[in-house]
This record gives structure tokens, C-alpha cells and sequence, in this order.
């Protein structure tokens, strides 16, 4: 055909059918651009992630097949997204079901008749922990199938598969899922997720919150109090962090920081990092660290944190580039959980996560996803849990003069969209009243209609610690990863004095937002306004 003839140059399908409306409306072309899939090797266009996964077509699509979207489903959407790549493994979260809860299309008695075969058969599938260790060893099973017979071995330690408490994680192909899948009642699959991706997200700052003033008055110093902080490790040798002075670190008995725990390896066990300088060569760990708690001095400034005596346990979640998973987050969580319970009073009095992703809302529900429905448990325990609310308050846009900075609502991630937290915006850290909201934080409500974050903190250019002695021991960092540590260092130095409320999260989140200054600023900006620790220990 001639290169030159308009018709060959007709991409269109609206000029090829009768102008007649058709019973499902008028024919109209309408260019589909996946960006997100364009890396993706072999992709095929008409496949499920292709064009089909386009909103716009999936609503008609949906409408002709009378498909409810917010349906229960094995296979979630964001993991179908990987399909079109069939050789690349995927992070999948594999969720159990409870005891007593139908899989999918599962009548109740069903249910009960699939219960009672399955306990006949194997006791063990009687409890959560036995049907995580069946279903694990049934993963492995589906790696080595669906592999030939001389890559079995090299497919399995791919694969990384990972027994946690309620999940099983793995790095699997779409052949594999689908495999699993198809099993999902025989091996108490509620839902497959994917692994979503999970980002990383400090002297004068204390003035703002009030926590010089509550030190001076209280000696609200975080004593007998114990912080787990999930992030990129710690630089545990650092001297901010001494519990004597003039002593050099050597190990963790003489450091506020109780242990650094690696999570990103493939090991069911959490391996602890006994090397300082490997510790947390990305440096934010060590940073918002530095917030929460110890002290020190350089070029004859001092630098405390705001709960000064409180003990750190440090969860590497987060790789060396500042970037995790919610499997390795999980089993840092499982982790805590049971310490917790294994004590006969709480062992970890509450957590921090200066780190966050998007939310997808076509995937869960807000507040529910597999990472919220952990931290919810141990909110539950006695907990309390801080997130950094997101740095995704200004994006940049395209326009026909160029880009264009945007501020924009509904940017709450995930977890810090959940109930049951305490989400932590920013504000500008040296005059809050005057400048406000700064422009990266994370603005509300959540899509579900909730006001978040909760309160905000101080997150421009803060201060602390550095994890490279090189020059210098201190460096500054600005985001809501650092307001966040601020409300963690805030709520244990509040348990130092006030021991009555540990255990009760809910009764804590309501002193600290009854007990906030406001900005006079939106409250989807900024929730109940900047805590003040003061007024929290003098109001109880």
C-alpha cells in the first residue's frame, strides 16, 4: 500500500462503521497512553494491562458485563498490571484466610464442609501459623512446576518466599500466581497483593512543639520508654547516641539504640547488624533517630532529641537507597507484635514510620490495605503508631507555557490514610504561625472523607544526626519524615511522665489532638494544628 495514501494513515476505527449509533452508543476514537507499562518487555496492547486497564475502558467494560469493581477478588488488580510481562517476577503478598472466613464464591457451608476435610487431613490447618507453613511449602511447589527441571533450584531462591504472620511473601511470575490462584480454597488463599513499593519520606524545632519547656518542667525526657523506628537502619555508634559520656561505642550496650534488625534480607529469622558503618549507609534512618531521642554537641551547638533517654529499636526496612517493600515492613511489624505479646507488659511502647507509598483506591479500601490491617493490630495491643502523612502536597504538571507546580488534595498516602495512627504533616519549623503548611506536605481529606493528617509538626531543614562522620555530625533534611519523629518523641517523652496511659492508644491520641495549637490554616492542611507537649501534661 502507498505510504502516501490517507488511508493507510486511518489509525481510527469511528470512519470504518455506519454513523447509525450502534447499541452501545456512538463509535469514537480515543488515544490510550499507558506510560507506566512502556519499560515493560513484551508488552502486548490488548492484554488485561494493556488498553483494557485504562479507567476510561474499564468503566464501559464493566458496564456491559455488569462487573462490580469493588467486588472481593483473588488476584488484585495492581499485581494483574505485571501480567504483561510473563518471565518477570512480581512482590506478592499472599494473604491467609482466617478461620471460620468463606475464600471467594464460598457459600458458608462450604466453607465449614472445606474446614473439616482440610483438618481431617492435616491438624495443623486448624491454626493461622499451620496453614502459613502449608501454604508456604505449596508456593514452593508451584515455583518448582512451573519451572524446568534444571532452573527448579535456581527458581526457589528467586522466588525468596518468606513465611509472616499472616502472609506469605514471594517473588513470583504471573504463571505461578495464576497456578496459586486457581487453588486459592484448597490452600486458604483470602488474596493475593502486590508488594507495593515504599519510600523514605530537626535543635530549634523543639521551641515549636514545646518540648524544651515540658523537659524543664516535667524532665519529660522519654526514661524507661521504648520507640521502635522502621526505616533505613542506624548508625548505632554515632556519639548522639551514648548513654555515658566520653565512652566510645562499641557495641549496643552502650548505645540508646537497642538493635538494628535487617528485614530486607530472604531469611524467615531478623538478622542484627553488628557493623556500624553498615548500619545505615543511606542515612535516614539515623536521621530521624536523632530526632526522637539522645544528645550531643558540635562547634559548641547542642543537639537534643525530643524524648532525650528513650531506647530506639531500629527495624532496616528500607534498603540503601531508601526504598522497601510492604512484606519487609510486615515482618518487622510481626516482629514487634510478638514481642509484645511475649511480654507480660507492653515491650515496645510505639513505632515511627517516616516512609509511605500511594494509594490505589481501586485496590483497597482506604485505611485497608495489607500494611494498615498490621499496624491496626498492633494499635490494638497498646501500640501507638506515628506516620509521616506524605511529601506528595505539590506536583508538577505539564501546560502549554511549560511545567507548572500544583498543590493538591487527597494526597494522603498509605499507611497514613488509616484510622487507628497518628498521621503527621509539616509545617514550616521556624515560624509556623507566619509561613504554615509547607508546600510538600501531604494535604487531606482521605478518599474515603476523613480529615488527615492529624497534626503537624516541624519538617523544614531540621537537624540531626548524620550516618557520615565525614565533616560533619549532623546534617539537615526537610519532609514530613522528619515531622513525624517529632510526635513519636513527643508521645514517649509524654508515657515518661504520664505511665497511667501506656497501653491505651486511643485515650493518647485524644490528649494530643485536644491538646494542639492551631495555625488557622484549613483542617484537611493541617488537621488539629502543632501538639504541644506542655499543655498535654499539664491538661492530665
Amino acid at each position: 500500500m502507498d505510504r502516501f495514501d490517507p488511508v493507510a494513515l486511518d489509525k481510527g476505527l469511528a470512519s470504518d462503521f455506519s454513523p447509525t449509533p450502534s447499541s452501545f452508543g456512538e463509535i469514537q476514537d480515543q488515544r490510550i497512553v499507558k506510560r507506566t507499562l512502556w519499560d515493560v518487555a513484551n508488552l502486548d496492547p490488548h492484554d488485561s494491562a494493556g488498553y483494557l486497564s485504562h479507567p476510561d475502558v474499564r468503566v464501559i467494560v464493566h458496564q456491559n458485563m455488569r462487573f462490580d469493581s469493588t467486588g472481593r477478588f483473588v488476584i488484585a488488580r495492581d499485581l494483574a498490571h505485571g501480567f504483561a510481562a510473563r518471565d518477570i517476577r512480581q512482590p506478592v503478598l499472599i494473604e491467609v484466610l482466617d478461620l471460620k472466613y468463606p475464600a471467594v464464591d464460598e457459600s458458608h457451608d462450604e466453607m465449614e464442609k472445606r474446614e473439616s476435610a482440610q483438618g481431617k487431613q492435616n491438624r495443623r490447618l486448624k491454626s493461622l501459623a499451620g496453614r502459613i507453613k502449608y501454604l508456604a511449602r505449596h508456593v514452593k511447589v508451584a515455583v518448582e512446576d512451573c519451572a524446568e527441571d534444571d532452573d527448579a533450584d535456581d527458581a526457589v531462591q528467586a522466588a525468596c518466599i518468606l513465611r509472616l504472620r499472616k502472609y506469605v511473601s514471594a517473588r513470583l511470575t504471573p504463571t505461578e500466581i495464576q497456578s496459586l490462584a486457581g487453588k486459592h480454597a484448597d490452600l486458604n488463599i483470602y488474596a493475593m497483593w502486590r508488594s507495593s513499593t515504599m519510600k523514605k519520606l530537626i535543635h530549634r524545632s523543639h521551641r515549636a512543639i514545646a518540648a524544651d519547656a515540658s523537659r524543664a518542667s516535667f524532665n519529660s525526657k522519654g526514661k524507661a520508654i521504648t520507640w521502635a523506628v522502621l526505616d533505613t537502619g542506624c548508625r548505632f555508634d554515632h556519639p548522639h547516641f551514648q548513654r555515658r559520656r566520653g565512652v566510645d561505642i562499641d557495641s549496643y550496650d552502650d548505645s540508646l539504640i537497642i538493635d538494628v534488625l535487617d528485614c530486607t534480607t530472604p531469611s524467615h529469622e531478623l538478622e542484627s547488624n553488628t557493623y556500624p558503618i553498615d548500619s545505615d549507609p543511606d542515612g535516614h534512618g539515623t536521621h530521624v533517630c536523632g530526632i526522637i531521642t539522645g544528645r550531643g554537641k558540635e562547634r559548641k551547638v547542642r543537639y537534643d532529641g525530643v524524648a532525650p533517654k528513650t531506647r530506639l529499636l531500629v527495624y532496616k526496612v528500607l534498603n540503601d537507597h531508601g526504598v522497601g517493600e510492604d512484606a519487609w515492613i510486615i515482618k518487622a511489624i510481626d516482629d514487634i507484635f510478638r514481642r509484645n505479646e511475649d511480654n507480660s507488659e507492653l515491650a515496645v511502647h510505639g513505632v515511627n514510620l517516616s516512609l509511605g507509598g500511594p494509594f490505589d483506591a481501586t485496590v483497597y479500601g482506604c485505611g485497608y490495605s495489607p500494611i494498615c490491617k498490621e499496624l491496626r493490630d498492633l494499635w490494638r495491643q497498646g501500640t501507638l503508631v506515628c506516620v509521616a502523612a506524605g511529601n506528595e502536597g505539590q506536583i508538577q504538571v505539564s501546560t502549554q507555557d511549560g511545567p507548572f507546580d500544583l498543590n493538591t488534595s487527597l494526597s494522603i498516602g498509605d499507611p497514613a490514610n488509616f484510622e487507628d495512627c497518628i498521621a503527621v504533616g509539616s509545617v514550616n519549623t521556624d515560624n509556623p504561625y507566619l509561613h504554615g503548611i509547607s508546600h510538600f506536605s501531604s494535604r487531606g481529606p482521605t478518599t474515603d472523607g476523613r480529615i488527615k493528617p492529624d497534626v503537624v509538626a516541624p519538617g523544614e531543614r531540621v537537624r540531626s544526626c548524620s550516618s557520615d562522620f565525614n565533616g560533619s555530625l549532623y546534617r539537615e533534611l526537610s519532609g514530613t519524615s522528619t515531622a513525624c519523629p517529632h510526635v513519636s518523641g513527643m508521645l514517649a517523652a509524654f508515657l515518661s511522665v504520664r505511665r497511667e496511659f501506656i497501653g491505651r492508644p486511643d485515650e493518647v491520641k485524644r490528649i494530643l489532638l485536644d491538646n494542639c495549637n492551631d495555625l488557622g490554616r484549613d483542617k484537611r492542611h493541617q488537621g488539629h494544628g502543632i501538639p504541644n507537649l506542655l499543655k498535654m501534661l499539664t491538661e492530665t
